[in-house]
């Protein structure tokens, strides 16, 4: 009766300054992701990032041996199905990411977008700029933080696991406070503050992404959540192909 009157008084646990202190903490992994992640494909690329991010899961996963979330025993079909399934998600991943094949489907000509002589100089002036070694660090430490992120979250949901929607509300209100701080920061243009017509489907796109990883974490671990990431590539190629015009290759272009 006494460790059932302790799970409640622990569910039942009011916002306090040390639960809003670890939701700052947990926004300011996200907010310098995101920030590490964008100036990293400023000095390198989006191929670089995705073929990178296939690190997540392997990062997660000593994280999560080391913090004593997850159990490893070699000698169970249970442990080594969690080693090979983490190796084949990442070799997965950087196959489809860094295998350079032929053209399946050609959406050149319905691209809507026009690229003047100005444009074409910029773009080759930026690659000729671009740091694959800073970008490459740049996102190394993107994904630990990610995997880092998995870890802490998946802490919080078994210590609070009433809070949630007050996790996702927090943790998407630190993230914007900081972002927004930092860029008053560094960007002194005040266009750039001008709201646009989309900003409510990217809010809402942000809370439920958050709210399904928090829920998945808090049902399977951090390591199985993780997994799934190389699969995002493969979601997102129908929709480039189908939404923004682009040609599918057989691997990357």
């Amino acid at each position: 009766m006494s460790n059932i009157a302790e799970i409640k008084d622990r569910q039942a646990a009011p916002l306090s300054f040390s639960m809003i202190t670890v939701f700052f903490l947990l926004g300011l992994i996200g907010s310098v992701g995101q920030i590490m992640a964008y100036t990293g494909i400023k000095y390198s690329s989006l191929v670089l990032l995705s073929a990178l991010s296939n690190l997540i899961p392997i990062f997660t996963f000593l994280l999560a041996l080391l913090f004593r979330m997850e159990k490893v025993d070699l000698r169970r079909s249970s442990g080594k199905a969690k080693c090979v399934g983490t190796i084949l998600a990442v070799l997965g991943g950087s196959l489809i990411t860094l295998y350079k094949g032929p053209l399946l489907i050609n959406n050149s000509s319905s691209n809507s977008f026009v690229k003047n002589e100005d444009d074409d100089e910029h773009v080759l002036q930026l690659s000729h700029n671009s740091n694959w070694v800073l970008g490459g660090f740049l996102f190394l430490i993107t994904c630990f933080l990610s995997a880092s992120w998995h870890i802490a979250q998946t802490w919080f949901v078994g210590k609070y696991p009433s809070k949630k929607m007050t996790n996702v509300f927090f943790f998407t209100l630190s993230v914007t406070v900081q972002t927004a701080a930092f860029t008053a920061i560094i960007e002194r243009n005040p266009i750039v503050w001008q709201l646009q017509p989309d900003i409510g489907m990217a809010i809402f796109g942000s809370v439920v992404h958050i709210g399904v990883h928090i829920w998945c974490l808090e049902r399977k671990g951090p390591v199985y959540v993780a997994m799934f990431k190389p699969l995002g590539m493969v979601t997102a190629i129908p929709l480039v192909v189908i939404f923004l015009h682009e040609s599918l290759h057989l691997g990357r272009s």
